[in-house]
């Protein structure tokens, strides 16, 4: 057992997320995908979501191209540290 490698992989947390607003679904093919518009800058990407029930208007929290939970509602903004 390597230490280091578990550590490793306990540390990796995969891309940056963002909360996104379902602006098209498409079931086709049995695969669940959507098209999300990121907020607050408004790019939109299509990311999967398999195993989900996605309607237009629902936020979700976007990461590496899928669907990984619910966003919370409110408004979103973005902050310069």
């Amino acid at each position: 057992m390597n230490i280091w490698k578990t550590f490793d992989r306990l540390m990796q947390t995969g891309g940056p997320r963002f909360i996104g607003e379902v602006t098209a679904v498409n079931t086709s093919f049995g695969d669940v995908r959507c098209t999300v518009t990121l907020l607050p800058g408004g790019t939109s990407i299509e990311v999967t979501a398999n195993g989900r029930s996605v309607e237009i208007g629902q936020h979700w929290l976007i990461q590496d191209g899928q669907i990984i939970g619910d966003a919370p509602s409110g408004t979103v903004i973005n902050v310069d540290i």
